[in-house]
């Protein structure tokens, strides 16, 4: 190895963990603690010729200001200086917590060749944002608020289900994540099923067959029936024998209840990984379905589709492949001798054989474990990224905001995009773009809220009979992290429901909000409706889990909110801060059925003031 080339990680300048690597893959063993907040650097030293670096934090390339130069695909390079590589300080793993992988990777410099990883480093990130206690809670929040919204669109009958003990909790993870969950749990399964082979555990049972018999046999009343309607007395002397009949034998049998129950159990698992390949390939048709959206923004030349698009779209064919390799190994293990034949019949049972025959026990185990994986499985988007703190805050603060509206009394009449239903009382929510819950408020007024919608030109959202469009010329989309939209009227085949009036919100996983985070946000305030061509957004808010003294403060000081909303007249554009941040601990009651955790009593009084503003009647969080 040369002991010269080495990859650090540094702190104003000075290197706080330093690896020396050469040509093969070089994994560090110490793990070092990072602070969230505080800005490292990288550097690569006594660097090779004709040689390239990029560093990726997970799977998000680390990004750099200084001489910034980006491959084909849009990575950033480091900047060379002398012998050496660098990546400016910067809030690296902002978003990022737990164990976090560094990867430092190279290749011949301006070739398109694939990148050779060189370096793996693990560090520990500490979070500064969300202590641990509000993180956990935030997590718990997710799941309880996730639940609560099955429990209110599912039937009533749903309700019955005990969630944390029968069907397990809920759990947070994407589609590939399950994926994952599958692979893992395969193969001592797989294992088992083998162990099982080779001696199962057989049941007894009576079989009839037709065979020759003497006379001595034990027959059945059908047999002796039978036999006397052919004017055959087996008692009389003189029968000629042997004769043939009908005799009943206990024989042994594959078909029991255990195995049964698995054989019900690996087609629930085909089942899943079905649900696993279609959510994927819908994932790639919604990247091609946005191509047009994503082709009009560039990067450094190149599109965002092509720097970011790609990439994701590649990554997901590899898994759709991974689960087709899964599901056939899964389907041929459902043809093993004790198997086959046997009718599939999943239900929970507890038998003795399960109990205390060690490859049955061994796969009732994995049949446990994997279904208290999750009643609902609440996805996080199309990538299985490592910094997914930020992006966990977003969907936390939409739910947030849809449980408030719930909480003071308006009812959850519709959700598009948002839950999917797998097999047996299993559900996603996975926040498609654009996901959409509607309430309606005891006066019939109808509010929508909305997940990282599209905003289109003009032209296009009258095509697709969108709500709203952009205002300003241009055929890049737009999209808010939530808009909320009031409606006077409903869709109808020839056009979109009107709105009267609308809000944006965008989420900073920040720990305080600068100036630099409201830039790019005034356009939303130009977004009109496709109804009335009428300007509609007129709030625009900064969603932040900071600390401070107030939840919701207005931008211009002369304004206050109230229990009314903002003190000013409708037809006025505001800017505000709205602080979402999670309690340190979950809430001391909660509802026996329904949403389960309560929302933060910040969402509940911004939702009051804003429905008061508007003129919707509702309840005050009765």
């Amino acid at each position: 190895m040369n002991q010269e080339l080495s990859f650090s990680l540094t702190r104003n300048g000075t290197p706080i963990q330093t690896v020396e690597f050469g040509a093969s893959l070089t994994r560090a063993e110490q793990l070092v603690d990072v602070n969230e907040s505080q800005f490292y650097g990288f550097e690569v030293n006594s660097r090779e010729a004709e040689t390239e670096y990029g560093v990726w934090i997970g799977d998000i390339a680390a990004e750099t200001a200084q001489g910034s130069t980006r491959d084909s695909h849009g990575t950033v390079v480091g900047f060379g200086r002398g012998r050496s590589v660098f990546w400016d300080d910067a809030a690296h793993f902002e978003g990022a917590r737990g164990i976090v992988w560094v990867r430092l990777a190279s290749r011949s410099a301006g070739s398109s060749e694939s990148w050779r990883d060189r370096v793996l480093l693990p560090l520990v990130v500490t979070s500064t944002k969300l202590s641990e206690a509000r993180f956990r809670t935030m997590y718990e929040e997710l799941q309880g608020l996730a639940c609560g919204l099955v429990l209110d669109l599912v039937s009533k009958s749903f309700r019955s289900i005990n969630l944390s003990q029968a069907a397990g909790r809920p759990s947070v993870r994407s589609n590939l994540m399950e994926l994952r969950l599958l692979e893992r749990s395969w193969p001592p399964l797989a294992n088992a099923l083998d162990a099982l082979a080779a001696e199962p555990v057989k049941g007894l049972k009576i079989v009839r067959e037709l065979r020759n018999c003497w006379g001595s046999e034990r027959f059945s009343p059908r047999t002796v029936v039978r036999l006397a309607g052919l004017g055959l007395d087996p008692r009389r002397p003189g029968v000629i024998v042997p004769f043939p009949a009908s005799v009943e034998r206990v024989a042994e049998s594959n078909d029991t209840v255990e195995h049964r129950v698995i054989a019900g159990y690996l087609a629930f698992l085909e089942q899943r990984l079905e649900d696993c390949q279609d959510n994927i390939r819908r994932q790639i048709q919604a990247i091609e379905r946005d191509r047009p959206l994503r082709q009009h923004a560039s990067v450094v030349g190149r599109s965002l589709y092509e720097t970011e698009d790609m990439p994701r779209v590649r990554r997901l064919e590899v898994q759709q492949e991974r689960a087709v390799r899964l599901r056939e190994q899964i389907r041929r293990s459902r043809h093993i001798a004790p198997l086959r034949g046997v009718r599939p019949d999943f239900r929970i049972v507890n038998t003795p054989v399960f109990q205390n025959v060690g490859p049955y026990h061994r796969i009732r185990h994995e049949i446990d474990r994997y279904l208290n994986a999750g009643l609902l499985i609440l996805d996080e988007g199309t990538d299985d990224r490592v910094k997914s703190t930020s992006r966990m805050y977003e969907q936390w603060s939409f739910l947030q905001l849809a449980a408030a509206f719930r909480h003071v009394g308006l009812r959850c009449v519709n959700r598009q995009g948002l839950l999917h239903t797998t097999r047996r009382f299993r559900f996603t929510l996975d926040f498609d773009r654009g996901a959409r819950v509607t309430f309606v408020s005891d006066d019939n007024k109808s509010v929508s809220l909305r997940y990282e919608p599209w905003i289109l030109p003009e032209a296009a959202a009258q095509q697709v009979h969108d709500t709203v469009y952009r205002g300003r010329t241009g055929q890049a989309a737009w999209s808010p992290d939530i808009l909320i939209e009031f409606l006077s009227g409903e869709a109808t085949p020839g056009g979109p429901a009107d709105v009267d009036y609308a809000v944006v919100l965008d989420a900073k996983y920040a720990p305080a909000i600068r100036e630099h985070h409201w830039e790019g946000t005034d356009k939303y305030l130009e977004i009109r409706a496709t109804s009335t061509r009428r300007q509609v957004v007129r709030q625009l808010w900064l969603i932040h889990p900071s600390f401070g003294d107030e939840d919701i403060v207005m931008r211009d000081p002369s304004l206050k909110w109230t229990m009314d909303g903002p003190n000013c007249a409708r037809d006025e554009s505001i800017k505000g801060m709205l602080r979402l941040l999670p309690a340190e601990g979950p809430p001391e009651d909660s509802e026996a059925e329904g949403w389960i955790s309560q929302p933060v009593d910040a969402a509940v009084r911004f939702v009051i003031g804003l429905l008061n503003y508007v003129g919707v009647k509702h309840r005050g969080g009765t």
